[in-house]
């Protein structure tokens, strides 16, 4: 609901009001067709006590893996702006926003066909926020064709939870369940406008973020997760420009420079496979402060080349050259660094555990490594360009067009 101030006063203003309730279900059924005769034929090597538990039966499902998620969120807030012109030339726009929500969740990890001794993962979790975010905005027409301005806006992204058990066989710390909210504090000043032909725009910016939401891997079964940073950082600048060459021939085109990094170390439950039961769980660092951030390139270019005719017959012809051009991107959190030697599988043995998992209590730890932040999810994605090609004819209503998509593979 929203009511907005109607024409150009002293000072013009937006209010309303905003309720969402989202129900969200999400499932994943897996089979394994055809295995239960081998499984039911296959003794495993049953010799009691070690292995007696394969020798259960009979089998008599086929699925190996059945997961479910119900998920209620519900939000209620408030708003407002209002702009104040204390000329023709120069504004303030203050503005703000309340907000409650509250999250619902329940989850079932299970591996039915082996029901008999991996009983289901649950668990349950509600939470709730409420906050208040604001936004400020300076605006100052230089000339008729050009404005000079300066924004602070604050940014928040709710939580949520993740597909992951905290009970039974593949079990999970209860802290992977659910993450929380983060927020971003936004700093802008830019400039824009048009000269002749030319229209600009070039901004700096620099974002602070809180509680950064970040992809992980859960440490007993590898399961999907996201976890709370500490804080992280981008600045950088925009630059965009358009116009026309000629009265057929336009472009436009675009430059951003991202400097984004954690601005403190993360950690994550290591999981139990670093302690036995009775033991503590440690806490696992798996990024460092100054890491850059995963998904974020540095440089990004983009350039569109439009190119129109008028043709005999009342028809038109529009070709459009576009390019797109990124520098490289890392995948994960973390780092390819394994600090002690891998085992014949190739499995990194880097350990948070001071003492060895499942030996005797004190047992010192020969791959105790409290600064690794190795990750068998990271990897660093290449830049690349891709370039697409397109022409239009157009006659009244109807048109036709080719195109080549990567046109340099």
């Amino acid at each position: 609901l929203r009511l907005v101030s109607n024409g150009e006063n002293k000072v013009d203003w937006t209010v309303g009001a905003y309720y969402t309730d989202q129900d969200s279900d999400l499932g994943q059924n897996s089979y394994l067709v055809g295995y239960i005769p081998y499984l039911n034929a296959y003794p495993y090597g049953c010799a009691p006590p070690d292995f007696g538990w394969y020798c259960i039966g009979p089998y008599t499902t086929e699925q190996d893996f059945l997961f479910r998620r119900n998920q209620d969120y519900k939000e209620t807030a408030i708003y407002g702006e209002f702009t104040i012109n204390f000329t023709e030339d120069v504004h303030l726009t203050l503005g703000g926003r309340y907000f409650d929500n509250e999250i619902d969740v329940d989850a079932l990890v299970d591996v039915p066909i082996y029901a008999v001794f991996a009983p289901p993962g649950v668990a349950s979790e509600s939470d709730s926020d409420s906050d208040f975010l604001v936004k400020a905005n300076l605006a100052w027409d230089v000339t008729d064709a050009s404005m000079l301005y300066a924004t602070f806006s604050q940014g928040y992204r709710h939580g949520g939870s993740n597909a992951v058990p905290t009970t039974g066989k593949y079990g999970e710390n209860p802290d992977y369940f659910v993450f929380a909210a983060d927020t971003i504090d936004n700093y802008e000043v830019g400039y824009k406008g048009t000269v002749g032909r030319l229209n600009y725009a070039v901004d700096v910016y620099y974002a602070d973020w809180k509680d950064p939401q970040l992809n992980t891997s859960t440490s007993n079964w590898g399961f999907f997760g996201v976890i709370n940073g500490e804080s992280a950082r981008t600045q950088g600048f925009e630059v965009e420009l358009s116009g026309n060459f000629t009265d057929a021939l336009s472009y436009s085109f675009g430059y951003t420079y991202a400097d984004a990094e954690l601005t403190d170390d993360v950690y994550q439950p290591a999981g139990n496979f670093y302690g036995t039961p009775g033991r503590p769980v440690f806490l696992d660092r798996v990024a460092a402060d100054g890491d850059r951030l995963p998904g974020t390139a540095e440089h990004v270019f983009n350039l569109t080349l439009r190119h129109d005719t008028e043709l005999a017959n009342g028809m038109e012809m529009s070709t459009v050259l576009s390019g797109y051009y990124q520098s490289d991107v890392l995948n994960s959190i973390g780092d390819d660094n394994c600090q002690t030697v891998n085992d014949p599988a190739g499995v990194c043995r880097d350990s948070p555990s001071e003492f060895r998992p499942f030996f005797p209590a004190g047992t010192p730890n020969p791959f105790y490594a409290p600064t690794s932040i190795w990750s068998r999810n990271y990897a660093e994605i290449d830049s690349f360009q891709i370039w697409n090609l397109s022409t239009t004819l157009s006659k009244d209503a109807w048109s036709a067009s080719v195109f080549v998509k990567n046109v340099f593979n």
